[in-house]
C-alpha cells in the first residue's frame, strides 16, 4: 500500500523466474511503485537495479519502495527510451537483464486528477509526465479530425469515424475539457452494452498512447536497451493490449532474426485464473522474454 493506492505487479512470479536467472545489474524501465524491482532484489542477493519511470510521482514512489535495499537500487525520473543516458550516469556499460512493464499503473486509472479514466470525472489530461506539452484536451479539440481518426484506428477502434465525427460536432459548440464529457460524446454514438467493454475504452487508450508517444518510445527503447544487455542476459516485456503486443512481438522478432537472440517464451505467458480473480486488471497482460546468445 502506497498512500491511498494499491498496486499489484502483474505476472510477478513468472517475470522474476524467467528474468532474474543470474546475478548482476538489471534495468527496470517502468519502475511504477517498484513492485517488480522489489521482487527481483528479494530473489537474489547478487542482483542490483537501475530503475526509471517517466512519471515523477511514480519515480518517487519507487524510490521510497526500494529504500530498503541500500546500495542495490537507484531510481531516476525519465523514459526508458533514454536508458543509456541513465546507465552512463552510473558508469554501467552492460546489463544482466531488463524489464519493461508497459501501459499505465492502477494509480493513473484511479486518480481522477490525472485524466486517464472515464469512470471518475477529471480533466482531459493523460500526461504521464506533467512537464509534457501535449494534453489529451489539446489533441481532442485542436488536432485535424482525420489525424484524430487515424490515432483511434491505430489502436483497433472500429468505430473511429463515428466517434471522431461526434467529437468534431461537439467541439464546434463547446470545448471538450473533461473525461466525462468525452465519454458521454462517445456513448451518444456507440451505446453501452451490458457484458461488453465500455465504448470509450479504446478511444481513451489511443489518446493516452498518442499524448505520451508510447509507440515511439517502445521502438526506440527496445532497440537501445537490447544493445546494452550482455550475452546470457534476458529482456522481458509485459504488454496490455493487442496493438502494443503486436509491436513488441515484431521488435523481438527483428532481434531474433539477426541471430544474436533466442526465445525464452514461445507463446506469450498470460496470467493464471487465480491472478485474474485477484487482480482483474491483469486479464490482458502478456509476458514475452528473449535471451542474448
Amino acid at each position: 500500500m502506497t498512500g491511498n493506492f494499491t498496486h499489484i505487479p502483474v505476472l510477478a512470479s513468472e517475470t522474476v523466474s524467467l528474468l532474474a536467472v543470474r546475478d548482476g545489474i538489471f534495468y527496470d524501465g517502468t519502475a511504477g511503485m517498484g513492485g517488480h524491482s522489489q521482487l527481483m532484489l528479494e530473489s537474489r542477493p547478487g542482483i542490483s537495479i537501475i530503475a526509471t519511470d517517466i512519471d515523477p510521482e511514480m519515480a518517487e514512489k519507487a524510490k521510497q519502495a526500494l529504500n530498503r535495499f541500500p546500495g542495490r537500487a537507484k531510481v531516476f525520473c525519465g523514459s526508458y527510451a533514454e536508458a543509456k543516458k541513465f546507465l552512463d550516469e552510473c558508469s554501467i556499460k552492460s546489463l544482466a537483464g531488463a524489464l519493461l512493464d508497459l501501459g499505465v499503473s492502477s494509480l493513473h486509472y484511479d486518480k481522477a486528477s490525472r485524466g486517464f479514466a472515464f469512470k471518475n470525472d477529471g480533466p482531459l489530461d493523460m500526461r504521464l509526465n506533467p512537464a509534457f506539452r501535449l494534453t489529451a484536451e489539446e489533441l481532442v479539440n485542436d488536432w485535424p479530425i482525420n489525424q484524430l481518426e487515424a490515432i483511434l484506428r491505430s489502436c483497433g477502434e472500429h468505430n473511429s469515424r463515428r466517434i471522431t465525427h461526434a467529437i468534431e460536432k461537439a467541439r464546434t459548440s463547446q470545448r471538450i475539457s473533461s473525461t466525462s464529457q468525452l465519454a458521454d460524446i462517445i456513448c451518444s454514438v456507440i451505446p453501452s452494452r451490458p457484458g461488453h467493454v465500455h465504448p470509450a475504452t479504446k478511444t481513451f487508450m489511443a489518446l493516452r498512447i498518442a499524448v505520451n508517444r508510447e509507440f515511439e518510445n517502445i521502438r526506440n527503447g527496445v532497440r537501445g536497451i537490447a544493445a546494452l544487455i550482455e550475452k546470457g542476459g534476458r529482456f522481458a516485456i509485459i504488454t496490455f493490449h493487442s496493438a502494443e503486443d503486436r509491436l513488441v512481438k515484431k521488435l523481438f522478432n527483428d532481434l531474433l532474426s539477426e541471430g544474436e537472440w533466442k526465445k525464452i517464451t514461445g507463446k506469450a505467458v498470460k496470467p493464471s485464473e487465480e491472478e485474474i480473480a485477484a487482480n482483474p486488471r491483469s486479464r490482458s497482460a502478456q509476458l514475452r522474454v528473449i535471451e542474448k546468445i
